[in-house]
């Protein structure tokens, strides 16, 4: 059994799942974003991965016991001042 999940609710490439899935003891779902897989995926997994088009609230971390982290794909730069964090 995996000591963690991740749920990918985005497109990652076959490439970038493969790396995840590379990772020790990881287990790699890959989800449409649409809120009942995700939902699904939720009542196991320890982390997310998705893009804004998901609608990340209350209702859907109701189902979601385990999760600890939620990673957003696409997010910018702003805020960040480049040049000091370099």
């Amino acid at each position: 059994m995996p000591l963690f999940e991740i749920a990918v609710a985005t497109d990652l490439t076959e490439e970038g799942l493969n790396l995840l899935r590379g990772e020790g003891d990881l287990r790699v779902a890959a989800v449409r974003p649409a809120r009942r897989e995700v939902s699904a995926a939720l009542t196991t997994a320890h982390a997310l991965i998705a893009r804004d088009d998901l609608s990340i609230d209350a209702a859907l971390l109701a189902d979601a016991p385990r999760l600890r982290v939620i990673g957003r794909v696409g997010a910018s730069l702003n805020g960040i001042d480049i040049d000091a964090a370099s």
